[in-house]
Formats: C-alpha cells, sequence, structure tokens
C-alpha cells in the first residue's frame, strides 16, 4: 500500500465539503481539501464586480447561528454562547431573525400571510391550533394585497396550521407511506390559490413542485425554520459560511488547495486510496467526495469498481429542478421595497408567460414565483453607498429540456419587471445565471440545485447513503445522506455532521 500523505482527502469545497472538512480536523484527522476552481463554496460563492459582492446563486437561509452552522462551529471551538445566552463567532456572523414579505403582482404593498401570527419569537413558542382562524381584516393578509378572499385564507392557514402542528408520529407515517406534499395538501382543501401557493413555498424550499416533493420532509423542514426563528443572512455574503468553516478547519491544522482539480479517485484492490488531482497523486486513508454522486461514481470512481445494480441505483436518482437568476445591481435603492429583506414575488393569478416565443411544439412555461433577497438591505456592505444590490431568482426545467436559455431568460426578466419596472430603470448592470453557470461552479451534470431532490424515494431513511461501496469512500452534501434532512444549505451541512460522526465511529 502507498504511504499516505493525510487521513482525509475532500474534493470540493462547497458547505458540504467544507464542514465535513472542519469537524473532521477537529477530531484529529489531518485533512486537506480540494477544491478545482480559484474560489470556494460551490453554488455558496460571491464575486466582485463594480464595487458589488454578489452571490453566485439566489439565497435566504433557514437559519443561521441557531443551526447547523453554529452547530458547527461550536462544535470546533469557534463558536461559544454570550452573556444572552446567543451563539457568537469571530468567524460567521448573521443577520437575523428577519422575515420574508410577499408581493403580489399587481396588488399595492406587502403581506406576510399570515407569518407573524405562527412565528415562535413573536408567539412564545406557542403551537398553532389545526383550527386556528385570523381576521379578514388583519393587515398582514387583507384580500387587498393578496386577492385571497376570506375563505381562501382560511384554507391556507389552515394548511400551514395543520403542518406547524403535526406530530413526530404522524410525520413518520407520512415518511413510510411516501406521501407527496400535493396529494397531503389535496386531502385538507382542493383549493387552487391555496395549492398555488403552497407550490410557491415548495419550489422556494426545494427546487421541485409539490407533486413531487415529499410531505414529511417539506413540514419537517417548515417546522425547523418556524420554530428556529432565525432565518437571516450572512454578514459578507454567502460565502462567509464556506469561509467559516475553512476557517475552522485551518485553526486546527487542516489544508486547502484551491485551482486543484480532482480527476480520478484511485481505487486500489475494492479500496479508495488517493486522487489524481493535476497529474500529482496524492493518497489518504479516507476519500470524501463532496461532488455530485452520479459524478463521483461513474467519473471520478468509474462504473467498473462498483456492481451493476448500484450503480442503476445511482443512475436512477431523481436531481431536482434548476434555477435562473438576476443580479441587479441598481444606482439607488427602490423607495417601495423599503428595509425589506427578502420578497417573495407571487403571482396574483398563475398564467403562461407573456413574452416568451415558443417554437412549434415548444410548451410555454408558466409564470413563477420567484425569491428576491435585497442583499444590501441586510449587508450594506455588499453594495457601494448609495446603491442597492437585489437577486431575484426561481426554478426553471432541467438543462436538457431547454436549448434556447436566453428565449427563457427574456421571457422571466420581462415577468420580474412587471412586479418592479424600477429594477429596469435604476440597473447599473444585470447578470444572469443559467443552469449552465450552476454546471460550471457546482460540477452537478444537469444544473441541478439539490443534486438529490427530496421527493417520497430520497428522502429521510430512503435517501441513498453516504457510504459507498468502496472501502475508505464516502460522499457529502446534498445529494448523499441517510436522515439528513433540512432545506438547501442545511441539507448539505446536516450531511456533513451525521457523515463526521459515521467516520468518527468507524475510524477512532
Amino acid at each position: 500500500m502507498t504511504q499516505k500523505d493525510y487521513d482525509i482527502i475532500i474534493i470540493g469545497s462547497g458547505i458540504g465539503g467544507t464542514a465535513s472538512g472542519a469537524l473532521l480536523q477537529n477530531a484529529g484527522f489531518d485533512t486537506l481539501i480540494l477544491e478545482r476552481l480559484p474560489e470556494v463554496g460551490g453554488a455558496c460563492s460571491s464575486y466582485r464586480k463594480e464595487g458589488f459582492l454578489i452571490d453566485k446563486a439566489v439565497h435566504f437561509f433557514s437559519g443561521g447561528m441557531k443551526s447547523r452552522f453554529g452547530k458547527i462551529l461550536r462544535k470546533t471551538g469557534l463558536a461559544k454562547k454570550d452573556g444572552d445566552g446567543n451563539l457568537v463567532s469571530d468567524y460567521l456572523e448573521f443577520v437575523a431573525p428577519l422575515y420574508p414579505s410577499i408581493k403580489f403582482k399587481g396588488k399595492q404593498g406587502f403581506t406576510e400571510m399570515g407569518a407573524s401570527k405562527f412565528m415562535s419569537g413573536k408567539k412564545k413558542n406557542k403551537k398553532p391550533k389545526k383550527d386556528e382562524k385570523i381576521d379578514d381584516d388583519n393587515e398582514t393578509f387583507s384580500t387587498e394585497k393578496t386577492g385571497f378572499s376570506k375563505k381562501e385564507k382560511q384554507e391556507y392557514l389552515m394548511v400551514i396550521a395543520n403542518m406547524l402542528s403535526m406530530s413526530r408520529r404522524k410525520k413518520k407515517k407520512l415518511e413510510e407511506s411516501k406521501t407527496d406534499l400535493k396529494s397531503w395538501v389535496n386531502s385538507l382543501t382542493d383549493n387552487k390559490k391555496v395549492h398555488d401557493f403552497v407550490a410557491v413555498m415548495c419550489g422556494t424550499f426545494f427546487t421541485i413542485p409539490p407533486r413531487m416533493a415529499i410531505a414529511s420532509e417539506y413540514i419537517i423542514c417548515l417546522q425547523e425554520t418556524v420554530g428556529l426563528n432565525d432565518t437571516g443572512y450572512p454578514k459578507g455574503g454567502c460565502v462567509a459560511i464556506p469561509n467559516a468553516f475553512i476557517g475552522a478547519l485551518e485553526h486546527h491544522g487542516g489544508e486547502i488547495k484551491v485551482n486543484k482539480k480532482v480527476d480520478k479517485i484511485i481505487v486500489e484492490d475494492g479500496v479508495a486510496t488517493g486522487v489524481e488531482a493535476d497529474d500529482e497523486n496524492i493518497y489518504a486513508d479516507i476519500i470524501i467526495s463532496n461532488a455530485d454522486i452520479r459524478k463521483t461514481v461513474n467519473q471520478l470512481v468509474g462504473p467498473k469498481h462498483f456492481d451493476k445494480e448500484y450503480i442503476e441505483t445511482v443512475n436512477n436518482l431523481i436531481p431536482s429542478y434548476s434555477a435562473i437568476t438576476f443580479k441587479f445591481a441598481l444606482e439607488k435603492p427602490i423607495k417601495e421595497i423599503g428595509d425589506k429583506p427578502v420578497i417573495q414575488l407571487t403571482q396574483t393569478e398563475i398564467t403562461n408567460l407573456k413574452t416568451f416565443k415558443p417554437e412549434p411544439g415548444e410548451k410555454i412555461p408558466k409564470t413563477p414565483g420567484y425569491l428576491m433577497p435585497v442583499l444590501s438591505n441586510m449587508d450594506p456592505s455588499l453594495a457601494p453607498k448609495g446603491k442597492q444590490l437585489i437577486i431575484v431568482g426561481t426554478s426553471v426545467p432541467p438543462l436538457k429540456r431547454v436549448s434556447n436559455w436566453k428565449k427563457w431568460m427574456d421571457a422571466y426578466y420581462d415577468d420580474i419587471i412587471e412586479f418592479f419596472p424600477k429594477l429596469e430603470t435604476y440597473a447599473q448592470f444585470v447578470d444572469r445565471t443559467t443552469p449552465k453557470d450552476i454546471i460550471y461552479y457546482t460540477g452537478k451534470a444537469s444544473g441541478a440545485v439539490e443534486g438529490t431532490a427530496l421527493t417520497p424515494d430520497q428522502s429521510g431513511k430512503y435517501r441513498i447513503s453516504s457510504e459507498l461501496p468502496i472501502k475508505n469512500l464516502f460522499c457529502v452534501g446534498d445529494t448523499a445522506g441517510t436522515d439528513t434532512h433540512g432545506v438547501g444549505t442545511q441539507l448539505a451541512a446536516d450531511s456533513a455532521i451525521k457523515l463526521a460522526k459515521i467516520i468518527q465511529n468507524k475510524y477512532k
């Protein structure tokens, strides 16, 4: 056996890779992270342009220091509780809690859709009742601002209250029955407006429609988000999160190398022993891939090292939809937005995209909901003084179903401008990203947001394991990890926490 250079090599510096690296280095494993790009973070990265610091993807985090992020920094000794009992760190600071506003197209003002009624910080962790009602005149959920009738409001709030009050036993039954979110909501109401708004929420959480999403996982994530009351955004942009984990890695003696592309995982006699990176072989006892599990199996290792059944299992995994984003760097702030941190742009009525010109036989996409973080409201340092930075994103079909992204982007752009025309009027520049960009900075072949979508067959105890059927080879991140949970980056962080436990139990 070739002499090792490290205890652990991690391929990729996304949330899963950097978090597992921090935890395992802290546990005493000599760890090296290899990143093929010049910058760290994968989809959770940022770039500078004309004085703006811009996230590559659209982000608003379901949890800050109270979430898995704080847990990881505390485990690695880089966070502690202050005099008020709040977890704080010199390496990562969140602006939280922040609450989203909802803007319905064509309606005046903003609404909360009754969200403040359920936020634990405002209601002292009071569990909502299934039949809890809200006044029709409540300004956070008025008919004038939403277009919802009184009956539609009551049905919507009844659905949310059922989610937030659901017991662990009932969630487990939903998981075991593999009930999708659309079917579960339909068991409570067939109201189209309620279903449409749940679809917007599901798209924001999981980047798939409710008919694809598992109900139990969505409910788990919603309960966690509301219970923590810690939604927010990190100072310094989204890249501050992987940078904090890298800080923990290096604090304990670990190492990261950027511009170091791994071409192959070395397997000798059924054991992963190292990697080939830029014509250099580097050896370790344990190899962890933060790349997509399909890429890990089919390209980095190669199918010949796995049995046919496992290859079929991996190749049949369903990814989530992809996403597009528009990064609006504005010459001055939009007054109507005020100090709002994040806005959910919601259609009053779902219709065909107006300006989309289909080819013969091509379906016209529907008008979607959009997530719109106003980044400079959350962290003024992300934009030059007196200017504003806004990102707008939405889910779109996988790459293979679209040939002309410019046509799609132009139609979505026109739809977004209908919500806030001054996004166009005040623009200093607008950067756009398509699934092709996601492929570049994450390496996921389809441009998926979640490498393994949270479907009934791929969630909770049914999610594919982080342990691959090759000795000493593991996967981490949003594509693998049995019994991992969370929205987006929280899912990747949970995968890292649970994989670190597996490795410590196995090798220490």
